[in-house]
């Protein structure tokens, strides 16, 4: 049985459908453990935990800015114990779920997030920090909220 670990953004954590969307997969036999964020570097435990638990997919649930610190934190782990990453977006702009044409509406995410066959990608990394999309100075960003 697949082993889920899903990292949600803490102010997403009420996102209509989200905790239904989890019941429903648990229901039909699916493990899924749930761990909320509230400060920088939750993602990186959250992510350590996984690997101790033996997780077989670790699942981004937030915007561009969760989804890179996860990514940061999978790409910390030895390639060989590296979980896989799933994508659930609930930010603003979203840029890298939307530029994969992944599912914008949170049920079908996360169902594919733990159920669907993994894809490799590439990442570019300057020094020992991983770029999943784009690397920008935050301009970009604040174009997109305006």
């Amino acid at each position: 049985m697949s082993r889920s670990l899903l990292i949600l953004n803490g102010k997403k954590s009420d996102y209509p459908g989200f905790r239904e969307t989890v019941e429903s997969l648990r229901s039909s036999g699916l493990e899924i453990l749930v761990r909320v964020t509230w400060e920088y570097g939750d993602c990186q435990r959250f992510v350590d935990e996984a690997n101790e638990l033996g997780i077989e997919r670790v699942v981004a649930c937030g915007g561009d800015g969760t989804l890179n610190e996860v990514a940061n934190g999978l790409m910390n782990l030895p390639r060989e114990k590296r979980p896989y990453l799933g994508i659930v977006p609930l930010g603003t702009a979203n840029d890298f779920a939307v530029s994969c044409c992944l599912p914008q509406d949170v049920s079908e995410a996360l169902k594919n997030s733990v159920e669907q066959a993994p894809r490799t990608i590439d990442m570019a990394s300057a020094e020992d920090h991983y770029v999943i999309s784009v690397a920008s100075l935050g301009f970009g960003a604040t174009v997109t909220y305006e």
